[in-house]
């Protein structure tokens, strides 16, 4: 079985916001909250309430996002 990302928050793995602003990313870009971008949003969300707040933009530039 895989596990979603409400099911993630409701075993406490995944914190409300994060799983909050996946749904609402997700919404917002007419996709699943299975989507790999919903995924995305939430694991994003998570490491900056770890505190990570850096991003190396140089990894991602002239590259497709999907």
């Amino acid at each position: 079985m895989t596990e979603t990302l409400q099911d993630l928050m409701e075993a406490g793995r995944l914190p409300p916001l994060s799983y909050f602003f996946a749904r609402f990313f997700a919404r917002g870009n007419d996709v699943g909250e299975d989507h790999p971008l919903a995924l995305s949003a939430a694991l994003v969300s998570l490491r900056n309430l770890q505190g990570d707040v850096c991003i190396d933009l140089t990894r991602f530039a002239g590259r497709p996002l999907v």
